[in-house]
Order: structure tokens, then sequence, then C-alpha cells
């Protein structure tokens, strides 16, 4: 009964990733219509709000929140879906990730976020612009 975020298909498989508003990655397996609760981002004393998913592939996936009560201060970590434990250490750090999308083909995900810091209601915030990020898996390397 939680709100869910945001959602990905894994490659290669008929499972699908879901997070939601109080830090959980959840597994579903539309074959069986099974759900399993893959990992939450448990390191932290209280779970961010997880608000994007993306799966790299069948064993590896990142996730993106925001601690409590902050929406603008995010962070992307990585996450081991066969041990179904998420890095302690952010991948990266932005303002207000609202997307990630595995691009395979080119060996990046791309992170939509916002291009300014400041309170959520700040005036900064609300007319910010979205940007594009791009991190390489492989070597950890980013481009803005």
């Amino acid at each position: 009964g939680v709100k869910a975020e945001s959602l990905a298909c894994v490659p290669k498989t008929r499972k699908v990733l879901v997070v939601d508003a109080k830090g959980h990655l959840c597994e579903v397996d539309c074959e069986t219509d099974q759900v399993e609760r893959a990992a939450s981002a448990g390191h932290h004393q209280t779970p961010p709000r997880l608000t994007s998913v993306c799966a790299w592939d069948s064993k590896t996936c990142f996730v993106a929140g925001a601690e409590r009560g902050k929406k603008t201060k995010c962070a992307c970590w990585k996450v081991d879906l066969e041990s179904n434990k998420v890095d302690e250490a952010p991948v990266l750090e932005a303002n207000m990730i609202r997307a990630l999308c595995a691009e395979r083909e080119r060996d990046r995900i791309l992170v939509g976020c916002l291009d300014v810091e400041g309170d959520d209601d700040s005036p900064e915030v609300e007319n910010a612009r979205t940007r594009l990020m791009a991190y390489y898996p492989q070597d950890g390397t980013i481009k803005q």
C-alpha cells in the first residue's frame, strides 16, 4: 500500500523493479506475480525516499532518492540484485534527481536532475531547468 515512485524492466527477464516513497526496492516477477522486497537503503538511519530506478542488467540496478525532508539533495546508489545489497557510497550526488535511464548500447546511465540548489519552495528551484548527466558504470566517470 505504498505509492510507487518509479519502475524499470530488468533486461532479458520477466521482472520489473519498483521503488517506493519509503525507500524500498521491490522485484516483481511478471510470470508468477510474486513480489519480493529486493533491498532497502537501510544503511541510512532513515531510508531515503527513492524516486527513480533503472536496471543495468539482471544482477545490477541503480536507485536514486533524497533524504527525508530534503527533496533537492539527492544521490544515486548501485544495488546488487543477487545479494540485495545497496552500496554504501553513492555513485553520484546531484540536485533533485527525477529520472534514471540505462542506455546499455552506450554504456551509460542518463540522469535527469535540476541545474540549481536551493530549498524545495525557493524561486530558484521553481524556475530551474532540467540538466542531463551521464554516468558510466564501467569506470565510474560522470559527464555533465
